[in-house]
């Protein structure tokens, strides 16, 4: 005997509630997360072009001496460039077409995080402290600016 049963709206923003942020929520906080996401194109695009110029200051520099190589340098900057251009595009599809905004935003955090994890890591495990100097302090510092600026779109997401 087939039950038919009606889902109401509410039960299905309920069981995705990922799938889209209300629209009216949306369109009044959507100016300050594309200023947002700006930024942090802005940022890490400076930090790359920052790292082809100065490949020396980048903290595995000092235990992979072959990335002082500016040539080396350049193609590992250009081939990750190429998979941030990649993930800004399907982070831009979601926020303009509003489909799993949440989801996008929550995994561009966790990317970030872990590169942020993997400095420290490498930072702790080839004990690299006397080898730490400003400017590579600063790269690190770039990324956790770009941490925060995700994390306040998280914040205003889930309001």
């Amino acid at each position: 005997m087939p039950y038919e049963k009606i889902v109401t709206k509410e039960e299905m923003n309920a069981l995705f509630s990922l799938d889209k942020v209300p629209q009216d929520h949306l369109e009044a906080i959507r100016p300050r997360i594309l200023k947002r996401v700006m930024l942090v194109v802005l940022i890490l695009l400076i930090r790359a072009v920052a790292i082809i110029y100065y490949p020396e200051y980048l903290v595995l520099d000092a235990f992979n001496q072959s990335l002082s190589d500016p040539d080396v340098a350049f193609n590992l900057t250009i081939v990750r460039l190429s998979l941030a251009v990649f993930c800004l595009m399907i982070y831009l599809y979601s926020f303009y077409r509003n489909v799993y905004f949440r989801l996008a935003n929550t995994a561009v955090f966790i990317v970030l995080c872990t590169l942020i994890w993997r400095d420290f890591e490498s930072i702790l495990l080839l004990d690299l402290f006397n080898s730490l100097t400003i400017p590579s302090l600063g790269f690190m510092a770039i990324r956790f600016i770009a941490v925060g600026l995700i994390v306040r779109n998280y914040i205003d997401l889930n309001r």
